[in-house]
C-alpha cells in the first residue's frame, strides 16, 4: 500500500513512517520541512478541498500526524493546521475513495480542555462530519 504520511517527520509522524515501512508499505512524507526525498506540504495553507487534492496522487491512504503544541507565527494556527487542514484532507479522501487516519490526542473529553484539545476536537468533528473512511 501507499501511504502518505502527513507530519512524517515529527515526533510522531516519524514513528509511524517507521513502522509502515517494517511492514512493507511504500510511504511518501509530507513535511513542512523543505529536504530531498520529502513532499513539502504546508497544511495551513489549505484553504479548499482543490488545494488538497494534488497531495493525494498516487497514493492509496493518507495517515495525518500534524499538531502543534503552541500556535506559531505564519499561520500555523490551531485552527489551521488541527481542524481546517483534517477537515480539507477528509473530505478529498472521501471524494477520492481514499482511507483517512488521523492522529488525534488524549484528553478531548477532560472538561478543563487546553485550546489545544479544544481544536483537537473540533477537528476529529469536521473528520466524521466529512462522511468519508476514516
Amino acid at each position: 500500500m501507499k501511504v502518505l504520511v502527513l507530519g512524517g517527520r515529527g515526533f510522531i509522524g516519524r514513528h509511524a513512517v517507521a513502522a509502515l515501512q517494517a511492514a512493507g508499505h511504500e510511504v511518501r512524507i509530507g513535511s513542512r520541512r523543505h529536504r530531498p526525498g520529502l513532499l513539502p506540504v504546508r497544511l495551513e495553507q489549505l484553504e479548499r478541498i482543490e488545494d488538497a487534492l494534488p497531495l493525494l496522487e498516487g497514493v492509496d491512504a493518507v495517515l495525518n500526524c500534524v499538531g502543534i503544541l503552541r500556535e506559531r507565527w505564519r499561520g500555523e494556527s490551531y485552527e489551521a493546521l488541527h481542524v481546517r487542514a483534517p477537515a480539507l484532507l477528509a473530505q478529498a479522501c472521501r471524494d477520492r475513495r481514499l482511507r483517512f487516519l488521523q492522529v488525534s490526542a488524549l484528553g478531548l473529553r477532560h472538561p478543563h480542555r487546553s485550546n489545544f484539545l479544544r481544536s483537537k476536537l473540533a477537528g476529529e468533528q469536521a473528520i466524521v462530519a466529512a462522511g468519508g473512511d476514516f
